[in-house]
């Protein structure tokens, strides 16, 4: 191990998942592996077609937060330019 601390247990098991191998999350639907259990979730929502995270502005859908996330902001960036 590195030896680095971490406030909880989830970010150390988390880091040593990512940084050093530990415990791989497998997609059972294709070949895909991920040391994040968020990015599996976020991949196996893909193969289901689930798109829970929805945009309150035009209803786009989308299977992950941080996609929302990144579409809020071509909202912003289209209030910018409109006259």
């Amino acid at each position: 191990h590195c030896g680095r601390c971490f406030g909880n247990k989830l970010r150390l098991e988390e880091h040593n998942r990512s940084k050093h191998g530990y415990e791989k999350f497998k997609c059972s639907s294709c070949d895909f592996q991920s040391a994040s259990a968020l990015s599996m979730k976020n991949h196996e929502r893909r193969h289901r077609g689930e798109k829970p995270f929805v945009c309150e502005s035009c209803g786009a859908g989308f299977h992950a937060a941080y996609l929302l996330q990144q579409h809020r902001q071509s909202h912003r960036s289209e209030r910018k330019y409109k006259v």
